[in-house]
Formats: C-alpha cells, structure tokens, sequence
C-alpha cells in the first residue's frame, strides 16, 4: 500500500469518526428533546377529582399546564372565556383584566409536599377540535375578572423525574363534570428560544429532520468513497 493510500485510509476513518460522534450527538439531542413533551392526561371537571402523572425535565423549569376542551362546532364556547384584555392591567403588567374570564376553574397540585392552587385563564389557543385554557397560580385578590401573570410564581420543575398529584377544587356550573385533558406545557417552543442554556441548545433539535438529512448524505458519500479505497487497496494493479 502506498503512502498516498495510507494517507487516504486514515482521513477516511477519521471522517467516520466524526459521522459517527455526529450521529450519536443527534440521537441524544433528539431523543432529550422529544422528552421533554409532557404527557395529556384526562380528568373529569369535578371537585375531589384527582389524577397522578409524572413529568420529565432534563433541566429545571417553570410548570406550565393548561385544560383543553373539546368543541363540536366553529363557533366559541363563551363558557370557555374570550382572551380580550381590559385597559387596566396592573402595576409592571404583571396582572390581566378580562371582561369574560370564562367559567372559574380552580386546580389543586400537590408535588413534594407542597400544594399550590391553580386557576384557569379564559381560552387563548385552538386546536381542531378543541379550545384550551391555560392555568395559572391562584392569588386571592377578590376580583374574578383579574388574574396575576407573574411566571416567579409557578412552580418550578427540578431535573429528572418529578410526580404530579392534581385535584380538582372548584368548578363552575356550566363546565361541571365535563371531561377534559389536562396538558403540560413543553419548555421549548418555536416561536422563542428559552433562557436556560440547556434548553436554548435543546431548542435546535427540532430541526433533527434537517440534520439527519446531511448526516445521511454524509454517510453515503464516506461509504462510497470507502469502497472505493477497499476496491483500490485489493487491485492495486488498477
């Protein structure tokens, strides 16, 4: 084998090396990515009503939850709410006024030792099919139409495995006893990189299609060239 062919063999292997590493940290980053999805659990509006989930996070973050609610026709459902903001909003924008907040909902969660009190937002997001209300912490402040928007509030997730007990506290008439998913809200979205480091080097990997793409390419044309070299080093007369 000559020196040239040497030379070629070893960048050869060095390239898959890096295929390789390349590959694995796609898997990984992939693979962390898509767990941190929070379950959709179903639960019956309906005071004592109690479910048990467990929620993943590889890093710690805040607790985001919302109920959606399904809905047969186009038009909205006013016990639902309507996401319209009054003028006064409170000192620093840290509360919402809203002329129809919707039906009141009020969720006990119970992690560590620890319960704190939720209450639904009116509907700010649709799906086919269905409408959701996003939950926030619960202030007593005696007005049924404000509600506190501060996120230092909420409950913060440590990394790892963290268990969910959820009750049901209060309901109002027209939702009472109606079946309903309650849904975790995932730390990395689209539209915005979060801050923590981790899930701002998470928030890449939604992209794996992309990735996986060129690593595909990249891997057919070492494997060409591979065979290539392995036909040369058994033929040299050619």
């Amino acid at each position: 084998m000559t020196y040239q062919e040497i030379t070629l063999s070893g960048r050869i292997k060095i390239q898959w090396l890096i295929w390789s590493l390349l590959t694995i940290l796609v898997l990984v980053g992939t693979s962390t990515y898509y767990s941190t999805f929070g379950p959709i659990v179903p639960v019956k509006l309906k005071p004592g009503e109690t479910v048990e989930l467990s929620v993943f996070r590889p890093f710690p973050d805040a607790l985001g939850l919302g109920l959606r609610f399904s809905k047969d026709t186009k038009s909205r459902r006013p016990e639902l709410g309507v996401w319209t903001i009054e003028p006064n909003t409170g000192p620093q924008l840290k509360q919402l006024n809203f002329k129809n907040p919707g039906e009141p909902i009020k969720i006990k969660i119970h992690i560590n030792g620890k319960d704190t009190l939720y209450e639904a937002l009116p509907v700010d997001s649709g799906f086919p099919g269905s409408e959701r209300r996003p939950l926030i912490t619960f202030v007593d402040d005696g007005n049924p139409n404000q509600f506190s928007i501060d996120k230092t509030a909420l409950i913060t997730l440590p990394s790892g495995i963290t268990k969910l007990k959820v009750t049901v506290i209060e309901i109002g008439e027209k939702l009472f006893g109606e079946e309903v998913s309650l849904t975790i809200d995932a730390p990395i979205q689209f539209k915005f990189i979060p801050m923590h480091l981790g899930y701002r080097v998470l928030w890449w990997f939604m992209f794996w299609p992309v990735y996986s793409l060129l690593l595909l390419a990249f891997g057919a044309l070492l494997l060409k060239r591979t065979l290539a070299q392995n036909r040369l080093a058994a033929h040299p007369e050619r």
